[in-house]
């Protein structure tokens, strides 16, 4: 299984944490490292690619999300986020995004993030558009990767190798 790095990813991000987000442990309340997920896929694909979720033919939903804690994170910690494409389907997309400590390069946290594209008007799996998948080949790179897709009827799954 080959880990993700920090210099391996196409996007990267500082995110830095507030007091508030420890939990009585003194580390990342977990709800705090699904925000950091978010933001990640937010701004690459808002402000980097250029996607406009709210106005778009089509919007993404989210639909799994596997995590793995290697290392706890805490307040006054600054977290590079990075993230890479990993697989990109018809209709879906799958990210892995890695949260490091500041300066380290394996992550505390991995994670691979589902999103299919909904149609705005029908409400129905879509096929992402030409403009959006050579975007999001921007940031994809070669399936080395921690985690690997099983699909199913009706399921797409993230397992580990």
């Amino acid at each position: 299984m080959e880990a993700i790095k920090l210099n391996d990813d196409l996007y990267q991000m500082l995110i830095q944490t507030r007091w508030e987000d420890n939990d009585k442990l003194g580390y990342l309340d977990n709800i705090v490292y699904n925000r950091f997920i978010e933001a990640a896929v937010a701004r690459s694909t808002a402000f980097e690619l250029g996607i406009d979720w709210l106005t778009d033919a089509c919007y993404p939903a989210s639909v799994e999300i596997e995590c793995h804690h290697i290392r706890q994170l805490a307040w006054s910690e600054t977290v590079d986020a990075s993230l890479r494409v990993v697989r990109l389907g018809n209709s879906s997309v799958i990210y892995e995004i890695g949260l490091f400590e500041e300066h380290e390069a394996s992550p505390a946290v991995a994670r691979c993030f589902v999103q299919f594209f909904i149609g705005r008007h029908s409400q129905r799996l879509k096929s992402v558009s030409c403009v959006f998948i050579s975007r999001l080949k921007a940031y994809s790179v070669p399936t080395k990767w921690c985690v690997r897709v099983q699909e199913r009827p009706g399921r797409t799954q993230c397992s580990r190798h």
